[in-house]
């Protein structure tokens, strides 16, 4: 096949794939539409699949991603595409819930990483966003780097400022938590590819709380729990009490008729003229006791959903970020294909 003849196959593979995309889009299936444009946007990049793939990406809750190729699309399509107000407003949607961060560097050279992954050589091409959370930014430039931890809070912009010290400086650098530390590698060796990096200081657990999706995951489902504990106390008590007035009226009704012993058993009475009231008393019992067993399960599910939002927060919460979350295009992956003319697979990503 020649080459002319490929890039037609190619071309019209990435219609299919935009077609398909769209169709999933309009049925907000926004995770299948995100995965046909970004076949589709490997096929034939184009600013219209971006977009498309952006706003997928969005409404599907891929915020970072959504804002990294919405950014690329505004910086790629004409300023006059009547798309850009649609780009830029689901841009602004993306970063309320991202932080942004605004690098400079002394002489505007270098490799930057978030959390071990490379997202590029200085001076960036877009904006650097990043979830909430604690993130640690290094420089690196050659065999040397700096490494600096930030604080990301969402719909905020940080500035970050990284310079790599003279060998005199690093000496007279003191270990506290505001310096930035300088990563020990061997002079005789190249830098490796990619440095793996964690976060190594814990955010305040409040912070923590309140940002990630751990935290408000569990502070949600403790408050349920807690919730139905409470409801199922009050509801449990005042069927009890119900029942205890039904107990009272059947045996002053048995009193008047020169009736004693025991009236009803069981939910009945082998008294026809009480087994009615004996039924209702003994249906109000059962409805106390289903609510109290409610109410048992979401106290005690409250507590162990609470103690193990605390056992996360202490064992996970520094790297309870993707270590991808950073990256600005997909990593390498293989999607299939099929047509009904072409089939097989398509490897999509950044090599």
């Amino acid at each position: 096949m020649s080459a002319h003849a490929e890039d037609l196959a190619a071309v019209e593979m990435a219609r299919t794939r935009f077609e398909e995309g769209v169709t999933y889009f309009d049925a907000q299936r926004y995770e299948e539409a995100r995965a046909a444009f970004l076949q589709a946007y490997a096929l034939k990049p184009h600013p219209t699949i971006l977009l498309n793939l952006g706003l997928s990406e969005l409404h599907g809750g891929h915020y970072l991603e959504a804002a990294g190729h919405l950014a690329d699309y505004l910086r790629e399509a004409p300023e006059d595409a009547p798309e850009r107000s649609t780009a830029e407003q689901g841009l602004k949607e993306a970063r309320a819930r991202l932080s942004e961060l605004r690098l400079t560097a002394p002489g505007d050279e270098g490799e930057i990483y978030v959390d071990g992954t490379s997202v590029g050589r200085l001076p960036l091409l877009q904006p650097l966003f990043l979830t909430p959370g604690v993130h640690r930014v290094r420089l690196r430039r050659g065999s040397d780097s700096v490494v600096e931890e930030v604080y990301a809070v969402a719909g905020a912009v940080h500035s970050l400022t990284l310079a790599l010290p003279s060998e005199s400086d690093v000496q007279r650098l003191a270990p506290t938590s505001h310096v930035a530390q300088i990563d020990p590698l061997p002079t005789d060796s190249a830098p490796p590819a990619g440095p793996t990096d964690a976060p190594t200081a814990y955010p305040s657990f409040g912070s923590w709380l309140f940002s990630s999706p751990a935290g408000t995951t569990g502070l949600v489902l403790t408050g349920t729990g807690l919730a139905l504990g409470i409801a199922g106390t009050i509801v449990a008590t005042e069927r009890y009490d119900s029942a205890e007035d039904a107990t009272r009226t059947i045996e002053d009704a048995a009193a008047a008729q020169g009736r004693g012993g025991t009236i009803c058993a069981g939910g009945t009475s082998s008294l026809p003229q009480f087994q009615n009231a004996c039924g209702e008393r003994q249906r109000r019992l059962d409805q106390g006791d289903t609510w109290r067993a409610l109410a048992i399960g979401g106290y005690v599910g409250a507590a162990v959903i609470a103690a193990g939002t605390v056992a996360y927060y202490f064992l996970a919460a520094p790297s309870s970020e993707p270590r991808d979350t950073v990256a600005r295009t997909p990593r390498p992956r293989v999607v299939p294909i099929a047509t009904p003319h072409v089939q097989g697979l398509s490897v999509i990503g950044t090599f």
